[in-house]
């Protein structure tokens, strides 16, 4: 009987059964409205006997929530929640990777009636693996796992730091991805530059995508370091640093002066000047040169040209007559202007058919000469029309003989004395 009322049979789920004096009630999946009190009863022609029982259907713990797995970072906080249904009381269990786990500073658990939390505190990479809660109560046992992945900041990316294609104000920059992602993909790279005079860094990308960047903003001249730094969803890690300095120039230089400017010509408003190239092209090709004048006497320099000029000489005109000139010349190529070259010889603007006096510009200099060896004066005259040039000694003029060579070249006037000796001595005169 159940609660006073005879327990009739249910095929396939209630059924009673006699074997050996032994009588059994068999209830097969049992059901909550089973629960009860249940009472045997036997009975003969000479009374009865009673013997009972109470039933009490329990329900077993079941998991109602549990992470599957949680991805937590390094050094950081965190808990976990775990649900669970069924009677009371029950007794809680943790196990990580099939060793229970005891409480610790880092690792403690508060048991409610139907949760648990868990708290991790400065979690480190030893407390990855996985976990099983296991729930038990009078009817039964439930268990529930979870992985807990722990993930840090990406170690320093791979170098070297490369630096390529510097210029006057930009370069390229290209690492490698870091050896370590901290368990957690890398999202982007840091790219940070220090001018060498100062200590302070200065991001220039906070957000790169990719394992090179183009820095631009560079001031042509100074140096700078470089450095770049991975980054995942914990933040950014440790810098891979640049060895060298890199210094914001061109790839090539500028290049060398070029020649000294020759007058070959002059007229009564013009000068015609010719020059050598550089000797270094500075490792660009010279693009051109620039022509610079100015008066004797005179601080300021003019730039004659108003475009580069291709060709080895110009020609320049718009000169005042009667006044000394000189002049110089840069040469420019992709790195910029040469040094100027030396200055050119002075020079008056004068017409050269123009009347002019005898000038002389190269006096004679005294020489001192070994007997039996040459002796050499030359002096440089000028003037309109051409000057007819007197050689004297002392009073007597010489004529060009097998003794004394006279040479004209010019405006270059030479006496040569041939196997000089003592009457030989004298005051020589270019007149």
């Amino acid at each position: 009987m159940k609660n006073g009322r005879e327990v009739t049979g249910h095929p396939g789920r209630v059924e009673t059964s006699e074997h050996n004096g032994v009588f059994t009630l068999t209830i097969f999946e049992l059901w909550a409205i089973d629960e009860g009190e249940y009472t045997c009863q036997a009975y003969n022609h000479f009374g009865y006997s009673n013997t009972s029982c109470r039933l009490k259907v329990g329900a077993p713990p079941r998991i109602e929530h549990i992470p599957s797995e949680l991805h937590l970072p390094e050094g950081d906080n965190s808990k976990v929640k775990v649900k669970w249904s069924g009677d009371l009381p029950f007794e809680v269990e943790i196990f990580k990777d099939g060793k229970k786990v005891s409480e610790t500073h880092k690792f403690k658990m508060t048991v409610f009636d139907e949760f648990l939390i868990i708290f991790l505190r400065e979690i480190t990479k030893d407390m990855e693996g996985r976990y099983t809660v296991k729930v038990s109560n009078e009817s039964g046992t439930a268990e529930g796992s979870f992985h807990l992945y722990i993930s840090g900041v990406p170690s320093a990316p791979i170098g070297p730091l490369d630096v390529s294609h510097v210029s006057n104000h930009t370069c390229q920059l290209a690492w490698h991805p870091p050896e370590y992602d901290g368990g957690s993909r890398v999202t982007h790279y840091v790219v940070e530059r220090r001018d060498v005079k100062f200590e302070h860094w200065i991001v220039i990308s906070s957000f790169c995508k990719s394992t090179s960047y183009t820095v631009q903003g560079l001031s042509e001249g100074e140096e700078y370091l470089f450095r770049v730094r991975a980054a995942n969803a914990n933040g950014s890690g440790p810098p891979l640093e640049g060895v060298n300095p890199v210094k914001a120039k061109a790839p090539y230089d500028v290049p060398s002066p070029p020649g000294v400017p020759e007058i070959s010509e002059v007229g009564g408003d013009f000068v015609h000047l010719s020059w050598e190239r550089p000797e270094q092209d500075g490792g660009s090709r010279v693009k051109g040169y620039w022509v610079e004048k100015r008066e004797v006497g005179m601080n300021v320099w003019q730039r004659v040209n108003q475009f580069i000029h291709n060709a080895t000489q110009l020609n320049i005109d718009h000169l005042i007559e009667g006044r000394k000139y000189e002049f110089r010349i840069f040469a420019e190529n992709e790195a910029g202007l040469s040094q100027p070259s030396s200055n050119s010889q002075s020079v008056v603007v004068r017409d050269p058919e123009e009347p002019q006096p005898p000038e002389i510009i190269q006096p004679l200099k005294t020489q001192q000469c070994v007997e039996n060896k040459n002796a050499r004066f030359a002096c440089k005259v000028t003037g309109c029309p051409k000057p007819k040039v007197t050689w004297l000694k002392g009073a007597r003029e010489l004529f060009d003989s097998a003794k004394h060579e006279i040479i004209v070249t010019g405006n270059l006037y030479e006496l040569v004395i041939k196997g000089v000796f003592g009457e030989d001595e004298d005051t020589y005169t270019c007149r």
